[in-house]
């Protein structure tokens, strides 16, 4: 039985894959993209489209009306509100949007197959093997390609095992909730062992995702119980969806290619939720991942080159973004009151202007 050729072969069709394909596509490769699930469906995600990437979400949707109108009526969110132990700051943002993944990976699936991307789900992609040229191994067969790119989420069995932390588990939890008129904001609450975002939907319905130390709380009726702010807000919501969860989270630092494959998104580094930029990441990491292919595909690189091609640009103006988080985050553990005196600091503006800019991916040189 012969088996089928691409020219690209990318694994997992969440907004890191969807991306990857749609630019390869329109580069002129001829694409298969594989994911496990089906969709739409709902994921673990702040819902939050950074200012920086409303514009590369809005090329992937260019040839699709309905994509185009999920921008356009999606909350525009001018502000940050974050919420620790009694202190608060309001910090204004550059208009950011609020978008549902249970929309917006249906609409890039959808793009992709505009794009005349092979689009194929319920697939499980077993490994990708390099020698030469990539075969990948999936549950309906195998099939080959000039270069291929990994997207399969944080956990992905295409990357090296991340070593578990000796730190308490930490694990995610999302729904959505009905508020009447929520403020169009981003609204962070943090408490020891985690915090909550949430953020506008719609009109009358607000997403509220959670990281959380999993001794603490497996569900969010007990984690908004851990910022009484958060407690007083939450006394009147009703629920819309069921509870997604995810675990566990683990932080590590970035791999973007191994083995001449590349990775993008989650599977390449996870990023901390409250910076709110991983969908920014996982789009323009795709895309990143898949300019790089294309130097391959088309013989103007080996393989081996076009990786670390792409390993340089992830380094460069991918992962500053990483590095900042994670000193944040070291930050938010420390013992009081030195959080929240880092929280005042954040009413500068000139000081909350560079800290924001630190935990967000550089423009490409």
């Amino acid at each position: 039985m012969e088996v089928a050729r691409y020219d690209l072969i990318v694994a997992g069709g969440g907004p890191a894959g969807t991306s990857a394909a749609i630019t390869a596509a329109r580069l002129g490769a001829r694409v298969l993209l594989l994911e496990q699930g089906q969709f739409p469906r709902h994921r673990v995600c702040g819902e939050f489209v950074s200012a920086e990437s409303i514009e590369t979400l809005r090329q992937l949707l260019s040839h699709m009306p309905h994509g185009l109108d999920l921008i356009e009526r999606a909350p525009k969110i001018s502000r940050t509100r974050m919420f620790l132990q009694g202190t608060s700051v309001e910090i204004p943002v550059l208009a950011s949007a609020s978008i549902p993944r249970y929309d917006m990976d249906a609409a890039l699936w959808s793009a992709a197959k505009n794009a005349g991307v092979d689009c194929r789900d319920g697939v499980t992609v077993e490994s990708i093997l390099s020698n030469g040229e990539f075969q990948a191994a999936t549950s309906i067969g195998a099939f080959i390609a000039a270069a291929a790119i990994a997207t399969t989420g944080r956990w992905s069995k295409l990357r090296h095992p991340v070593a578990k932390p000796k730190a308490k588990k930490l694990i995610g939890l999302k729904a959505h909730f009905r508020e009447a008129n929520p403020s169009l904001s981003t609204d962070l609450y943090f408490f020891p062992g985690g915090y909550c975002g949430v953020q506008p939907i719609d009109a009358n319905t607000v997403n509220a995702a959670a990281l959380v130390r999993a001794d603490l709380a497996t569900d969010l009726s007990t984690v908004f119980q851990l910022n009484s702010q958060l407690a007083k807000r939450t006394r009147v919501w009703e629920p819309v969806t069921d509870l997604v969860t995810t675990a566990p989270l683990i932080y590590a630092e970035p791999e973007p290619e191994r083995d001449d494959l590349l990775f993008a998104g989650d599977a390449a580094g996870f990023i901390d939720p409250f910076a709110g930029d991983g969908i920014s990441l996982a789009l323009r990491t795709g895309a990143a991942a898949a300019q790089a292919a294309m130097h391959s595909i088309t013989g103007r690189v080996s393989a081996a080159e076009a990786a670390r091609t792409y390993r340089r640009r992830y380094e460069q103006q991918f992962l500053p973004a990483f590095r900042a988080a994670a000193q944040a985050r070291w930050l938010l553990g420390c013992p009081r009151p030195l959080p929240q005196f880092a929280l005042q600091l954040l009413r500068f503006p000139k000081i909350a202007r560079y800290v924001f800019a630190r935990t967000r991916a550089l423009d490409a040189a």
